[in-house]
Formats: structure tokens, sequence, C-alpha cells
């Protein structure tokens, strides 16, 4: 996936709470979502079989852009890519936070004693 055609733009309305302050709704509605999906679905196929958690997505961006971001700019994005059906979770996690993966690995890993993933093997 290389276009931002091939990811759809999320709603304004669901990028923010009515309780968030004026600025949130305002950048929701300037946000190119579907940019932002298409960024975090590549870093997490990069990651490969180790995957990537929302948190390293979020430091990795932040070095990409040479600045900080706020909060929901990365953080929204994987629940976007999820219900897409684009990644999956095993179950596993790094610094408290969900590891993330691209559905090509879906079925060819499990979690091993410690907890870590690991590729099923063929018979």
């Amino acid at each position: 996936m290389s276009d931002d055609d091939d990811f759809d733009t999320t709603d304004p309305f669901k990028l923010y709470r009515s309780d968030d302050p004026e600025t949130s709704a305002i950048g929701a509605h300037i946000v190119n979502s579907a940019h932002l999906k298409q960024i975090v679905y590549a870093m997490v196929k990069d990651s490969g079989m180790r995957g990537l958690t929302p948190k390293e997505a979020e430091v990795a961006y932040e070095k990409l852009l040479g600045r900080r971001v706020t909060g929901g700019t990365i953080s929204g994005r994987p629940k976007n890519l999820e219900e897409d059906g684009l990644i999956f979770y095993l179950g596993d996690k790094r610094d408290n936070s969900r590891v993330m993966r691209v559905k090509d690995w879906d079925g060819k890993l499990f979690l091993n004693a410690a907890g870590e993933a690991a590729l099923i093997e063929e018979k």
C-alpha cells in the first residue's frame, strides 16, 4: 500500500470528544488521517515479526518530523487500522503497550513461554 487512496479518511467527528478543547475539534477537521494511517501502517509493516507498539510508533514519527507531536496524532491510528483489518494484536506487550503487527503475520505466530512472538513451524 503506497497511496493515500488505499486508506479511508476517518470522519472528523470520530477524532475528538465533545468535551475536548476547541483546538481538538479544529485539528480533527484539518488532519489528513488517511496519510497518518498510511505512515503508521508502513512503520508496523517495517517492524516485521517483532511488531510495533503505538508508543514506539509515536517516537518514530516524532523522529521523522524532528519535533514532538500531540497525543492523538498517532495514537488513534492503530484503532483505525485494526478496524480496517490491516493490523492485529497477538497479545504481547512492551512497556505496557500492546504490540501490533500487519495481517501478513496473522496465523503464523504464537506467544512462546517467554511471552515473545515466535514463528509457528510448518509440518
